[in-house]
């Protein structure tokens, strides 16, 4: 199995909801195409078809239907681990804020050039 991407994973999971790629398309505030390229992406990484398209429906396929819950699973842990890093502020933090919280000597050493090394 290749990578997955989470934008095709919730791509799929929303048009499952939603059962269609326009509806889908409309909330995600993109073209239909773009949402069927990503749910054929997904499709391709697990080699397996999830929907049944026809010019008037789109339904999931056994494989689909079994696979859904394990999409939404995935996607509502990474919605709870962002939850307590964004709580904390645990973001990256540019050199001088982080210099800032060293102890001095460490932030020295940090700061220092490093030694120049002759090659002889």
């Amino acid at each position: 199995m290749k990578m997955i991407s989470f934008d095709d994973l919730q791509l799929f999971v929303r048009t499952a909801a939603l059962g269609s790629f326009s509806q889908a398309a409309r909330e995600a505030d993109l073209l239909p195409g773009q949402v069927a390229a990503a749910v054929a992406r997904l499709e391709r990484e697990l080699d397996l078809r999830l929907f049944v398209r026809t010019t008037r429906s789109l339904r999931l396929t056994g494989e689909g239907a079994l696979y859904l819950p394990y999409a939404q699973e995935v996607l509502a842990t990474l919605r709870e681990g962002q939850a307590p890093v964004g709580a904390v502020g645990l973001r990256p933090q540019p050199a001088a804020a982080l210099a800032e919280r060293l102890p001095r000597r460490a932030s020295a050493a940090a700061a220092a050039p490093a030694p120049v090394r002759r090659s002889r």
